[in-house]
């Protein structure tokens, strides 16, 4: 398994978890970090994961919280398109949107 995927697996695993105990909030936090991974893998499965991931965040969260979630969501669905229509810039944009400094 690759690093960044096994890195993808672990801050997925953690979102799950998460949402498990009720925290939404730590969910939305390892989502967007794991977006930043699956961008700079145009790694569409992880993107997919994600976006099914911020509609279980959003559940029972804040009003602040469920705001982050859609956002998320609707940033990766676009990423999802961009990427199957080869429109995504990969360095750009996981620069522009990395959480993960240390990755470049």
């Amino acid at each position: 398994m690759h690093v960044a995927d096994r890195r993808l697996q672990d801050l997925l695993q953690q979102a799950r978890k998460a949402l498990e105990q009720g925290h939404a909030k730590r969910a939305v936090i390892e989502l967007w970090r794991a977006a930043s991974v699956a961008l700079y893998d145009r790694d569409e499965a992880g993107l997919e994961a994600i976006v099914l991931l911020t509609s279980a965040a959003q559940d029972g969260a804040s009003a602040r919280v469920r705001h982050e979630a859609v956002q998320l969501s609707a940033y990766c669905q676009n990423c999802l398109a961009d990427l199957r229509t080869g429109r995504l810039r990969r360095r750009a944009l996981a620069d522009l949107f990395s959480l993960d400094r240390d990755r470049r």
